[in-house]
C-alpha cells in the first residue's frame, strides 16, 4: 500500500480550558475499552496504525509544514481509529504535547479517505488545552482520556436492543461541504469530496518548513 499524505489544518480552531488532573478517568477509561474492543472487531487496526505512522514519519522526513517542529515537542497518535460502515473513511486524533514551559498542549482531528486502494490523510481542527500550570504538560494518557471526551464519544451509538453500531453522522464534518457555495472547504472548484481530498494532498506537500529549530 502506497504510504500518502496530509494536509495542514483547515477548519476551525476550538479552544478549551482543561486541568492536568482529568476528572471521571475510570469511567472514560472504561468506555475507551469498549470503543477500543469494538474497533478490533470491525477492522484491522494495528494495521491502519503502521500505515498512519510510516505517514506522519514521511512528513516529518520531507519538513512538511507542521510536521518540523522543536524537539521539545512530542506527537503521538492516539490509540483509537473510527472507522465508517463502508470502511473508507477514518478518523483519528493526534497528540502533542508542546514541551515545558508553555500554556496548552494540542489535540488535531485527522481524517483518512482510501480512494482506489491507497490511504490518503489530512488534519482537521485543533483542540488547545491549557494547562494548569505551565510547567506541567498534559500525559499523553491525559491528553488521550481528553481526546476520548471531544472526538470519540459521539463515534459508536446503541440500537434499541443495547447494541453498538457506528454514527454515521459522526464522519460528516470531515467533507467540510459549503453551504453557501459549491465545493468543498477552500476548494470551490472541487465538485466530489475526492477532488476535495486530493486538493488537500497537493496543498500538504506543496509547504514546507526548512527552519532548522534544532539550532533555536
Amino acid at each position: 500500500m502506497d504510504i500518502l499524505t496530509k494536509s495542514k489544518a483547515i477548519l476551525i480552531l476550538i479552544i478549551l480550558t482543561s486541568s492536568c488532573g482529568v476528572k471521571d478517568g475510570s469511567v472514560s477509561t472504561i468506555r475507551k475499552e469498549i470503543v477500543k474492543d469494538f474497533q478490533h472487531q470491525t477492522f484491522n487496526s494495528d494495521e491502519l496504525m503502521i500505515t498512519i505512522n510510516d505517514t506522519i514519519n514521511n512528513w516529518k522526513k520531507n519538513q512538511l509544514e507542521g510536521y518540523n517542529y522543536k524537539p521539545t515537542v512530542e506527537v503521538r497518535v492516539d490509540s483509537i481509529i473510527a472507522m465508517n460502515k463502508a470502511k473508507d473513511k477514518i478518523v483519528f486524533a493526534e497528540l502533542r504535547r508542546i514541551g515545558e514551559k508553555h500554556i496548552s498542549d494540542d489535540l488535531t482531528y485527522m481524517y483518512g479517505v482510501k480512494i482506489e486502494g491507497n490511504w490518503y490523510f489530512f488534519g482537521g481542527p485543533t483542540i488547545v488545552l491549557f494547562r494548569k500550570s505551565p510547567e506541567t504538560p498534559h500525559t499523553f494518557e491525559e491528553l488521550s482520556d481528553l481526546a476520548y471526551k471531544n472526538i470519540f464519544r459521539h463515534y459508536l451509538k446503541r440500537k434499541s436492543n443495547g447494541e453498538l453500531e457506528i454514527n454515521e453522522k459522526f464522519f460528516e464534518s470531515m467533507e467540510n461541504k459549503n453551504l453557501s457555495a459549491d465545493g468543498f472547504g477552500s476548494c470551490f472548484e472541487c465538485k466530489t469530496f475526492e477532488e476535495y481530498v486530493m486538493y488537500l494532498v497537493k496543498d500538504n506537500w506543496s509547504r514546507r518548513d526548512t527552519t532548522d529549530y534544532t539550532a533555536q
